[in-house]
């Protein structure tokens, strides 16, 4: 006989067509007692930062209180590109806002004995991805350095290209820039 799981996962829902949370809550507890709970979603968690932005208010919004009262051992939640201890992150980067985030998938086993997260890890999967390279200057050996070193190794990548005044003569971008 193994010890029970539950994992919860909460899909997103506009803040109108939510139920009542305590209500909510308290069903979920009632059904995954005595059990580990991983709490899974696609939900924003109130101070959390998004696209460089803090998250303080949106549609499907979590205070930490409201997240801790579903008294989950893990919280692996989606939404959020930038991984951090409750966000898994993303597997592929989707726009520029992306850029600097990894890309990669969340594993981790389950101790029951302690409840909590064991051998927690995060793999790098190496997909396509954005950057933004601020570049210091409109030196044509610094530039095409550059792009030898940072941009043609990664031709699927992405690269936004920010150089103070105008492109040299004689510099040919890449396509992915």
């Amino acid at each position: 006989e193994g010890f029970p799981v539950s994992i919860i996962a909460l899909p997103w829902v506009s803040q109108d067509e939510m139920p009542p949370f305590d209500n909510f809550v308290e069903y979920c507890n009632q059904q995954t007692q005595g059990h580990f709970k991983i709490l899974t979603g696609h939900f924003l968690l109130q101070g959390t930062k998004h696209h460089g932005r803090e998250i303080t208010s949106a549609e499907f919004i979590l205070s930490r209180d409201q997240l801790s009262a579903f008294g989950a051992h893990v919280v692996a939640a989606g939404h959020v590109h930038h991984r951090d201890d409750i966000y898994a992150g993303i597997i592929m980067h989707n726009s520029l806002s992306d850029a600097g985030a990894q890309t990669g998938v969340r594993i981790f086993d389950a101790d029951f004995k302690k409840k909590k997260a064991a051998n927690d890890r995060y793999i790098d999967i190496r997909t396509p991805r954005y950057h933004l390279l601020e570049l210091e200057s409109a030196d044509p050996a610094y530039i095409e350095d550059v792009i030898q070193k940072q941009i043609a190794p990664f031709p699927l990548d992405q690269f936004v290209m920010r150089i103070p005044g105008k492109i040299p003569q004689g510099i040919t971008i890449p396509p992915n820039v």
